[in-house]
């Protein structure tokens, strides 16, 4: 062996690289010099089939008194073909031995179908490449100058070149303070500016509310922790005991009384800011397909970047919303979990998480050290012993799983690691045992080897189905919204009926058939503040659908209904006038005059008569309802919804017959329009009615005032209980705080890498007499994963005339 190590032919430049030929059954052995990057032979090494991975393994080996690195590899399709890579400590050169049990190989079956992975310089061209291109005129760029690299290679390169076009989205406009601005002020986000960083903060009430409802107490949280007084000091044994006393209640590790954990990640590929979303679990709620803790999101950020000062403005209103709903803070956040971004330091300096237990994903964390993997010196082993592995049932435990600070630097010390990760290591101890040990994990309330972001980012998977390609600022909110309005629907099902798809509520108690008002008043001991009209109306799509926008809860709920006579009812506008609305075999409707001019629209006092109905007389009028919107024309359903005077409202908009409809535009950029141009007459009546103007008799017709509608959240009271709030829903002096959400479809929610290529450079492995000069020596053979309901009614009918003066004293 000495002989043919020192005797053995030395190539100086890999990229003379040809694979051996092989007549029989033997090993080749070849000498390299050793260079910064590595040997690629354009062969597979790398697979993973049904779980059971196939991959290089880093050894260590001792021989003649000289220290050996090595990797042990297999060729995924053919066992019988290996290579072994050796390096030498301290030495310039390393080793390769093929190892064939067969005869003469097919290299072509063996070849990797996915590319190599890149160099520096290689990296660099394609960076130069993208600027100012798409993936695909980057592609034909390289292309054109011979450079063979795959769509996929180039589109992993384009977060590290700012200035490629991300894609041909064709006429999307840009996410501009001011766009932001025109929807956050309608749908109640909170806007942020300062220097050149915007953006806009949504926190939803309902789904806030209910995981404080659900949040353990403080005085539980402490009596839990209490128990790991000492727990530094535990042996091994007192450990598993403790262990073993919790599992049998735990869900998927999370001790009952202890779930309410908050999770925070950023995500990209929305839009063309960052959003941030911020998600909590939910104790009383699980999941139906997986039996897990239900997580839910609680809100989220669009922002211009990922600036630290745009995730503190976030991290203030989410401290507000905490203190003001819990102000004594009788109730406790057991943990906080982030994957390490340094601007989200912010939230765990939180006042409402000050006695939070502040945890960081393992899993992130794993991935950085990969990243720095060869600056460190680190091998797959040393990764093993840091972290820890499973191997088959039995986990192998890395140095985290320890109580102490202390005993974690005595595993430290103890493992054979690189100087450079030594020091790394113990340079970050106290942080690393703060966020990731043992004692900080069963303070957090968690019974698992390693804790992870898993659950958010399972979460914003989730989000990018319901967006599956970026959109402006305005529309990406507008998508965000419908997604928590879907997940809320689902709450509301399982709290309300038990008969929820996703969602399994535990203490669900079967009450029979709820009327409208009582299944609010149920929502509201919940939480609920701003919940739809779907939430207790079991609607189908297409009457879902023909509900205007932006319609106040209130205006369906605080409005007194009269049983007329047959197939009629009476909706009260005044104290002297009522709408009219009546009931067919065919249809039900509003006689007033506004109302019957848009018939695919379902108005307000359509709504107020549904929800005097019993639960399965209503459904049968919603069903009649559909079919009656199903046998409209489609004209007469696009004339309904907008018949082009509504767009009026916008005095600077540009706007066509086809655009009308359009989302708010950011207009600072265009110069001043002629009005007259769009259509728009000069004077009328009329025109002042669709312009929204109504003089202030009119005005105080309306029966539902919009500023008594504002969300108000849970506030608790000394014992940790939420005070609940007492309504009327038939009465005009209390309103319902209630604002239908204009979403339209419902999605449903599921709760859920080296690349190698064909190498650019061809080999010519046919000859042996090439191979000879190459240098490979003969050894010994071998054997063988986002309409205002007008309140102006010209239709009002003197009560006198329809019930009588009689009638109307005893009313």
């Amino acid at each position: 062996m000495k002989d043919i190590i020192e005797n053995c032919v030395t190539s100086s430049n890999l990229t003379d690289f040809r694979l051996p030929v092989f007549s029989e059954p033997s090993v080749k052995f070849a000498k390299f010099r050793n260079e910064d990057h590595k040997l690629c032979d354009g062969l597979s090494w790398w697979k993973t089939t049904n779980g059971r991975k196939i991959r290089p393994r880093p050894r260590k080996i001792e021989y003649d008194g000289c220290s050996y690195r090595y990797y042990n590899c297999i060729n995924p399709n053919d066992d019988a073909f290996k290579k072994f890579e050796i390096y030498p400590e301290k030495e310039e050169f390393f080793f390769v031995v093929y190892v064939s049990q067969n005869g003469r190989m097919d290299y072509d079956v063996l070849k990797s179908s996915k590319p190599n992975r890149l160099t520096e310089a290689e990296c660099q061209l394609i960076h130069r490449s993208l600027k100012g291109r798409t993936v695909k005129g980057a592609f034909e760029d390289l292309k054109s100058g011979a450079l063979n690299f795959s769509t996929r290679q180039i589109r992993n390169q384009m977060k590290y070149q700012p200035d490629c076009v991300k894609s041909k989205r064709g006429r999307v406009s840009v996410t501009t303070p001011e766009s932001l601005a025109s929807f956050g002020t309608e749908n109640g986000f909170r806007l942020f500016s300062s220097d050149n960083q915007f953006g806009a903060i949504y926190l939803d009430s309902d789904t806030l509310n209910l995981y404080m409802n659900s949040l353990p107490t403080k005085q539980t949280v402490l009596e839990y922790r209490k128990l790991l007084t000492g727990c530094e000091d535990w042996t091994s044994e007192e450990v598993n005991d403790f262990l073993s006393c919790y599992s049998p209640t735990a869900n998927s590790g999370i001790i009952k009384h202890m779930a309410g954990q908050l999770q925070i990640d950023s995500t990209f590929d929305l839009s063309d800011c960052v959003v941030t979303t911020i998600s909590g679990d939910i104790g009383d709620f699980t999941s139906r397909c997986s039996g897990k803790i239900r997580h839910v999101l609680l809100g989220f950020m669009i922002s211009s970047s990922k600036n630290a000062l745009n995730h503190k403005s976030f991290a203030r209103e989410i401290d507000d919303f905490f203190l003001q709903v819990d102000p004594m803070r009788k109730k406790s956040i057991p943990s906080l979990m982030t994957d390490g971004e340094e601007s989200f330091k912010y939230y765990s300096k939180m006042k409402y998480l000050e006695d939070t237990q502040v945890l960081r994903c393992l899993v992130h964390r794993r991935n950085n050290l990969t990243f720095i993997q060869s600056k460190k010196n680190i091998s797959q082993s040393d990764l093993n012993k840091i972290f820890g592995r499973q191997i088959g049932d039995e986990v192998e435990n890395g140095i985290f799983n320890v109580m102490s600070s202390e005993a974690m630097e005595a595993e430290i010390v103890k493992c054979n690691f690189a100087p450079a990760l030594k020091k790394w290591l113990l340079d970050r101890k106290e942080d690393l045992f703060s966020t990731h040990s043992l004692r900080s994990r069963l303070m957090a309330g968690l019974l698992l080897n390693y804790a992870s972001t898993n659950r958010i980012e399972n979460l914003n998977s989730r989000i990018k189905i319901a967006i599956p390609r970026k959109l402006n600022g305005r529309t990406c909110l507008d998508k965000l919204l419908e997604f928590i309005e879907d997940e809320k629907k689902e709450f509301c099902k399982s709290i309300l009926t038990g008969k929820s798809e996703l969602i399994r509520y535990a203490n669900f108690k079967k009450t029979g058939i709820l009327s409208a008002q009582s299944q609010v008043k149920a929502l509201q001991k919940h939480g609920f503040r701003t919940f739809s009209l779907s939430h207790v109306f079991e609607m189908p799509k297409t009457v879902w659908r023909s509900v205007p926008k932006q319609m106040k809860i209130g205006e369906v709920f605080n409005k007194n209904v009269i049983y007329h006579k047959s197939g009629q009812y009476l909706v009260e506008k005044d104290d002297k006038s009522f709408f009219v609305v009546k009931t067919t075999e065919t249809n039900i409707e509003c006689k007033d005059p506004k109302c019957a001019s848009k018939p695919a629209i379902t108005c307000s006092h359509v709504f107020a008569v549904l929800s005097t109905l019993p639960t399965k007389k209503c459904q049968e009028v919603l069903n009649i309802r559909e079919k009656f919107l199903i046998s409209l024309s489609r004209s007469l359903q696009i004339k309904s919804i907008n018949d082009g005077k509504d767009a009026k409202r916008y005095p600077n908009r540009k706007y066509s017959k086809r655009s009308h409809n359009n989302g708010g535009r950011t207009v600072s950029e265009f110069k001043k329009v002629n009005r007259n141009v769009s259509g728009e007459s000069e004077s009328g009546d009329d025109e002042r009615k669709a312009d929204g103007n109504i003089s202030s008799d009119e005005e105080n017709d309306s029966d539902c005032d919009v500023n008594s509608l504002n969300s108000k959240p849970n506030v608790f009271d000394e014992s940790g209980d939420i005070v609940e709030d007492e309504i009327n829903c038939n009465s005009n002096d209390e309103h319902v705080n209630l604002v239908l959400d204009p979403s339209v479809d419902h999605l449903n929610s599921h709760d859920s890498c080296m690349d190698l290529s064909d190498d650019p450079r061809k080999y010519d492995s046919d000859s042996d007499e090439e191979n000879d000069i190459f240098g490979y020596q003969n050894v010994n053979p071998v054997p063988k994963p986002s309409n205002r309901v007008s309140n102006d009614h010209s239709s009002q009918i003197d009560l006198r005339d329809v019930l009588g003066e009689k009638v109307l004293e005893k009313a």
